[in-house]
């Protein structure tokens, strides 16, 4: 096992905060000696996610990704329409979904005990 991880956020709508909060999702991903794997941080630099064909090809690639990830970790209370087909898509193929609703859940549940990041 390469404990590859797809992290499974939004990216849509408040394009500059979900960005970053992909960033440290991937940070405190990288921290538990796994490794991120974020298409929605990769494929907009050079797909356009507002042109709906080329949005369609970035959740395609980012899928397609996914079948090298051990897991699928799902960050955020709120589920867009790009990741319920990576959620539907994983459970199809059988991969580990982990939910990671709130930044407690990564500290209690991923990070283990009670350690607390500064960077929240």
């Amino acid at each position: 096992m390469n404990n590859f991880v797809y992290v499974c956020s939004p990216f849509r709508g408040d394009v500059e905060h979900n960005t970053k909060q992909a960033q440290k999702y991937c940070r405190q991903i990288s921290e538990l000696g796994k490794i991120p794997i974020a298409p929605h941080l990769y494929f907009p630099q050079f797909l356009n996610d507002a042109a709906p064909i080329e949005r369609t090809k970035g959740i395609s690639f980012g899928i397609a990704v996914m079948l090298f990830c051990d897991e699928v970790w799902v960050f955020g209370d709120v589920i867009s329409e790009g990741m319920g087909r990576e959620i539907e898509y994983a459970n199809s193929q059988g991969k580990v979904v982990k939910w990671v609703g709130t930044k407690q859940d990564l500290q209690r549940g991923l990070l283990g005990g009670d350690e607390k990041d500064s960077r929240w």
